[in-house]
């Protein structure tokens, strides 16, 4: 029952909304490698380094969406604007976000949410930093950024059924 809630989880922070609701998935390019892009260091109740796939990719033409996948770690962002910018980006600046750290020997999870139109939902924070978005082409009818570079901190408190009372912190550079 754990590893379905974590599947779901894992899918639910992989599939976003556009503001019309249609679902839209979040893909990767095959022509990026994790260990390409760069690395997220985790401590706390996690300690391990895992490679990092960036991805921006404009949700409509209000939002943007900004993403990170690794293993053990992802994370997804949307942000208020017409396209992926420069900048630091926090809670205070997005519309919703969802951070998730597993412990792959245990199966414990961590995970940093936030939501505008779910105020009181909060839990973690983040600060977002985009030092240049890299180039962009247009695939299908969204904008999509190969290699944006920055730098993430996420703070992730413990999944509920965590035994661990400690949170997490995620340190990107990409």
């Amino acid at each position: 029952m754990a590893m379905k809630a974590l599947a779901l989880l894992i899918a639910s922070l992989t599939m976003g909304c556009g503001s019309d609701g249609t679902p839209r998935p979040i893909t990767t390019s095959p022509s990026i490698l994790p260990e390409d892009t760069g690395t997220v260091a985790l401590s706390g109740g996690v300690t391990t380094t895992a490679g990092v796939y960036s991805l921006g990719t404009t949700e409509s033409a209000d939002t943007w969406r900004f993403a990170l996948f690794g293993a053990p770690f992802t994370f997804v962002v949307n942000v208020s604007g017409d396209a992926l910018t420069t900048g630091a980006f926090t809670n205070t600046n997005s519309n919703i976000a969802r951070g998730l750290a597993v412990d792959l020997d245990g199966g414990a999870v961590w995970m940093e949410s936030f939501d505008v139109a779910a105020k009181g939902a909060e839990r973690g924070d983040f600060a977002l930093t985009i030092t240049s978005t890299g180039p962009s082409e247009l695939v299908d009818t969204a904008t999509e950024w190969s290699s944006p570079h920055g730098s993430l901190s996420v703070t992730l408190p413990p999944g509920e059924g965590n035994a661990s009372t400690a949170d997490v912190s995620a340190i990107a550079t990409f």
